[in-house]
């Protein structure tokens, strides 16, 4: 199988509180740098909807579903997770993806 195949996208859809912005993105910031440093991740972004300043679209590429596997038991995730009900406003919208061979 080759390297395109292995790799795993992930969308996370994830609407905000009012007024939880600001503690939104503090609790991302605090997984953001260890996630990326992880030798399974190829991309790890938090875009924001042009439309809505409370809508946001986590982004992340990892090499295999082994490496996303290990990134989902480290510390700063669970913590993420813990954190997360204080500013979510509805349930996360979880996508799973592969790439489509050419």
């Amino acid at each position: 199988m080759n390297e395109a195949a292995e790799t795993v996208h992930v969308l996370v859809d994830l609407q905000i509180k009012p007024g939880t912005t600001a503690r939104a993105l503090e609790i991302f910031a605090q997984a953001a740098a260890p996630t990326r440093a992880e030798p399974g991740c190829v991309r790890y972004e938090l875009c924001q909807s042009q439309d809505d300043e409370r809508r946001f679209v986590l982004v992340e590429e990892w090499r295999s579903q082994a490496a996303l596997d290990e990134h989902l038991t480290k510390p700063y995730i669970r913590t993420m997770g813990a954190a997360l009900p204080e500013v979510v406003a509805a349930p996360l919208g979880i996508r799973f993806l592969r790439e489509v061979p050419r």
